[in-house]
């Protein structure tokens, strides 16, 4: 390209606007005007006629500062040119300078000398000077020399600017910034900078070769990008002119390299030197707030301007584009089109990257460079991202739809605060139109009415704290489920002791008090806290009483006594106190039937009833299995015809396919395959069109379930459709939860039972690829965070079973002395913990047949005796009656293999001294025998 010195004619700007220029002129024309302020300040004044007017809308929403601010900027770009403060304008060009803009300049200095660099060949020019390949003879190694403009160094300011530029780029010394070697201003001396020598191309140039990048492409460049603005922004440099110009690939490597600080700037107000005003940067990539109030931006604007990039990298194409006004106006106040609109084969987390890093409030993108870095990195390595690009009530669900096994229980928290917000009002209402007639009657309805609406805005309050507050908390994937659902029980708890203390001298304190206990109840419950729920139960029940006394025709509240009745029957069931809970069920039951009778269309009443029969059912199911499956039956009929009347209502069809599964599952258990087979194919069938905002796992656990039995039955074709599919579903669901525990452990025990089945089919190969994949899911397992530990030492020991099977004994000894060193550190910390004793003395005994020879077969044989020691040292037996049986079980089994390994028997009871007490972590690497 020829020198920014040498401008085009006027006549060029008429022939582009034409469309007249030939596609090579063009890009020739953009890559000058993008360096040269004179041409921009020409081409903008003469789009001027042919600028698209602002609608009223988008300039009602400038503010008037914004609309000053912009029109300072381009009557600065048109009536200024960028010169340094106290620095002399540039001369204007005459025309006779022009004629050959496009020609290669040959004046070039090649083959001259500037101190000790011998000049190569010219590799380029910019708007900062021209840029040649060269020798540094005194160090012999090939550099990159910038001979800068004149007017860049004709000013002392120049030189200021030029020398902080030199230091901070110097300061930087890191694998993703291209090096600055040395610097000269003297007087007499050709003004240069001398960088490292980038072998390669620049991002600009790639993406005029191959239009755009794919997705991982795209986010590998971008976090090389990002690491090193990270670097420069621990040192307070802004770049503020980040673009794929400025971004070099290196040939040799592929590594993203950043260039050019040329417009970069300490954070200091000391070191503010260029002009009021002027745009530091190209206005295409520039930040909303880079255009308002340049010497304000800090890192996060380059941020911007790497979402801009990124955006250009993934569809070809630049989000805003036209003359500097309409430019800058579409940068402070249009949305670009979403990434994929333009390349769907784009990740919808990708794109989520992308729009984060290009809000417009600075604070909502990514605080630093580096968390940038590191949600690329995710992405790179198929992990969820941190970045959501949902508002937060949006940003609330996906959270829940992420962990599926807190989905009901949030959505049964904020419907209960919605339930008071509604209900409190209707109830006013229908307290007014019943005592409209007497004049006391109607104050005391307004006052209960006033009581609802305080009550309303309390709970919506409180809905507003959960959504807005709580859901932060839920966005990060390491949180403890308990924890979540503590949070959101705190938070929703907090805002129902408000509602009810509000209504404290109105009618309708004991019908909110009722709801609310009703649902609290129910979700310290899910919680565990089954004691409380009973105590918050039985308050419900006394409220709702006490209002049917006074109006006992209420159906809302009578309605409402049912729905406690069968809760509570519920709590009292699972407290084992089995007649209380049975009476209550059979009055819940009554009362619901009694409302059908007087209105069968009421489906709160029908929904009501099925609850019942399905409580009742639980009561039973392990004393009389013929009655529970009746009540179970009823339950689904009921379902089964509320659904008919709303075949969109995911809630109920979640509801159908949760009995259908579990009666299934009861009849299975109880020996009638054939008949739990059909409800689970049933199960299947109206689960077919399932749609919902989480997965629902009674579908996959029906497959899983009749793979199990089709399996027994010797039916593994079957059975393999049925695990395969189950799997695909698992899959389906990782896409969204990505590090979901149950579903990644789920999917490698399917995989492993779909090895089996395979080599029961007489398809090795096929098998031991299933097995490659189970030890794939189990290391992605592993990687997760907040597995814990006693799931992490499962996985081991599934990944030493793999290896033992594909016939790599080493790797196996290695997986199972990992499980068994995390199962010793749960011991140290709780020595009573059962369940990991028998864990310990299973895995010592694995490591019997793992181990190559027969010294250390009968050292891991005296370990598992000593466990059983151990074990009965540490526990306390009356806690665990089944010990004893356990321990003689773990004899017979030690003694059968004493016998294998031709030692004598030696019995061990619980008051015999153990040999060993550590486990000895030394492993003979010697090949398996």
């Amino acid at each position: 390209m020829s020198d920014s010195s040498a401008c085009p004619p006027g006549s060029i700007f008429r022939q582009l606007l034409e469309g007249s220029l030939s596609e090579a002129q063009v890009q020739l024309l953009n890559e000058h005007v993008e360096h040269c302020h004179p041409c921009q300040k020409e081409l903008d004044r003469l789009t001027l006629a042919v600028e698209t007017p602002l609608t009223d809308q988008t300039q009602a929403a400038f503010s008037t500062s914004e609309r000053v601010a912009l029109d300072n900027l381009v009557t600065h770009l048109r009536e200024q040119p960028p010169a340094e403060v106290g620095g002399t304008p540039p001369e204007s060009h005459s025309p006779t300078e022009f004629e050959n803009w496009a020609e290669t300049d040959s004046a070039a200095p090649c083959g001259g000398r500037i101190g000790r660099y011998r000049l190569i060949e010219r590799i380029g020019s910019g708007a900062g000077g021209r840029l040649f390949r060269a020798k540094d003879e005194r160090l012999e190694r090939t550099v990159a020399l910038k001979i800068l403009r004149e007017r860049q160094t004709e000013s002392h300011q120049g030189r200021v600017r030029l020398e902080r530029e030199a230091r901070a780029a110097a300061r930087l010394k890191h694998d993703h910034i291209v090096r600055i070697y040395d610097v000269s201003l003297q007087a007499g001396d050709t003004p240069h900078i001398v960088y490292e020598l980038i072998e390669g191309e620049s991002l600009h140039e790639r993406l005029r070769r191959v239009h755009y990048l794919s997705a991982s492409q795209t986010a590998r460049i971008a976090r090389e990008v990002a690491l090193a603005l990270d670097a420069a922004h621990q040192v307070g440099l802004v770049h503020r002119d980040v673009k794929p110009s400025n971004i070099l690939l290196e040939a040799s490597t592929g590594r993203a390299k950043v260039t050019d600080f040329g417009l970069a700037r300490f954070d200091e107000n000391q070191t503010r030197v260029t002009m009021e005003g002027m745009i530091a940067g190209t206005p295409a990539y520039m930040s909303p707030e880079q255009v308002i109030n340049p010497h304000e931006v800090d890192g996060r604007s380059d941020l911007y301007s790497l979402g801009v990039t990124m955006y250009e990298m993934l569809t070809g194409e630049l989000p805003f584009r036209g003359v500097v006004r309409m430019t800058l106006t579409q940068v402070l106040h249009e949305d670009p089109r979403p990434v994929r609109e333009l390349n769907d084969d784009v990740a919808i987390d990708m794109e989520t990257i992308v729009a984060k890093t290009m809000t417009k409030e600075a604070a909502r993108r990514y605080a630093s460079a580096a968390e940038l870095a590191d949600d690329l990195q995710r992405f790179l390595d198929g992990e969820s991202i941190e970045a959501q690009a949902a508002g937060p009530t949006k940003k609330m669900w996906r959270t829940v739809r992420r962990n599926p096994r807190i989905a009901s229980f949030v959505a049964g928290v904020v419907m209960l605060l919605m339930g008071i917000a509604i209900g409190s009002t209707f109830f006013a209402l229908k307290l007014a139109s019943t005592q409209k007639e007497a004049r006391l009657a109607r104050l005391k309805a307004q006052q209960d009415a006033q009581a609802a609406a305080e009550q309303r805005n309390l709970a919506l309050e409180t809905l507003r704290q959960l959504v807005f507050e709580v859901h932060d908390d839920l966005e990060d994937g390491g949180t403890d489920v308990h924890q979540m659902q503590l949070s959101i029980l705190n938070t929703a708890l907090d805002g129902l002791r408000k509602v009810a203390s509000s209504a404290a001298n109105s009618e309708m304190a004991d019908f909110s008090s009722a709801v609310a206990r009703n649902r609290l109840a129910m979700a310290l419950y899910g919680l565990g806290n089954l004691e409380e729920s009973i105590i918050q139960l039985r308050l419900a029940l006394q409220a709702s009483e006490q209002l049917l006394l006074a109006t006992p025709d209420n159906i809302a509240t009578t309605r409402l006594r049912a729905e406690v009745l069968v809760n509570l029957g519920a709590c009292l069931t699972e407290s084992g106190e089995n007649e209380k809970a049975q009476e209550h069920l059979h009055l819940s039951i009554a009362i619901a039937q009694r409302l059908l009778d007087s209105d069968p269309t009421d489906e709160e009443s029908q929904q009501i009833l099925a609850d019942g029969f399905r409580e009742m059912g639980e009561l039973v199911e392990d004393s009389d299995h013929q009655k529970a499956v009746e009540f179970y039956s009823k339950c689904i009929a009921i379902l089964e015809t509320l659904l008919t009347e709303h075949p969109e209502d995911s809630d109920l069809r979640h509801d159908l396919l949760a009995r259908l599964f579990y009666l299934g599952q009861f009849e299975v258990a109880g020996g009638n395959i054939d008949i739990g087979c059909l409800h689970l194919t049933n199960c299947l069938a109206t689960g077919e069109d399932w749609k919902s905002t989480y997965p629902c796992t009674h579908i996959k656990n029906a497959h899983i379930l009749l793979g199990q039995t089709a399996t027994e039955s010797q039916h593994f074709q079957r059975a393999e459709s049925h695990y395969k599919t189950a799997w695909q579903l698992g899959n389906e669901s990782l896409e969204a939860w990505p590090n979901d525990l149950e579903t990644l452990q789920m999917n490698s025990e399917l995989e492993l039972e779909l090895a089996a089945l395979q080599n029961h089919l007489g398809n090795q190969q096929i098998g031991r690829q299933w097995l490659q994949s189970s030890r794939e899911t189990l290391k992605r397992l592993l990687k997760t965070t907040n597995v814990p530990p006693w799931q992490q030492s499962h996985c081991h020991e599934m990944l030493s079973h793999i290896a033992f099977t594909l016939g790599e004994h080493q790797t196996s000894r290695q997986e199972l002395l990992a499980a068994l060193a995390i199962v010793e550190q749960i011991l140290q910390q709780d020595p009573t913990n059962y369940e990991m004793w028998r864990q310990l003395w299973s895995y010592c005994r694995k490591m019997i047949l793992v181990t190559p020879t027969l010294s250390q077969k009968r050292d891991w044989l005296q370990k598992s005796k000593d466990v059983v020691f151990r074990t009965s040292q540490n526990i306390n037996t009356e806690n665990h009656p089944d010990f004893f049986q356990w321990m003689r079980s773990a004899e017979e089994t030690l003694a059968r293999e004493e016998e294998i390994l031709g030692t004598e028997p030696q019995t061990v009871t619980p008051g015999d001294k153990p040999a060993t007490t550590e486990l000895e972590t030394e492993v003979d690497t010697a090949d398996a025998t």
